[in-house]
């Protein structure tokens, strides 16, 4: 599973846990926390060069969770961000 598709999987969820109505709840929003206007800046202003970005995506982990097009993709978006 991935963690920024949980919200798509209640249903799954429900039915493994055994709990029909199953819903997600975010109690922990960065957005909404004192920090915010830092972690938006720093979001903002943080660049990667392609090294760098190759050496965090091409991870066991990565590899194992996303397809080379997601990979690809999430590139593209941190490069052109």
């Amino acid at each position: 599973m991935k963690t920024e598709k949980l919200n798509e999987l209640e249903d799954v969820i429900g039915d493994f846990v055994g709990i029909s109505k199953f819903k997600l709840y975010n109690s922990y929003v960065g957005k909404e926390k004192w920090y915010s206007n830092l972690y938006k800046k720093n979001q903002k202003n943080l660049k990667l060069n392609t090294e760098m970005l190759n050496k965090i995506y091409n991870t066991e982990y990565v590899q194992h969770f996303y397809s080379n097009d997601e990979i690809e993709a999430k590139i593209n978006e941190f490069q052109n961000s």
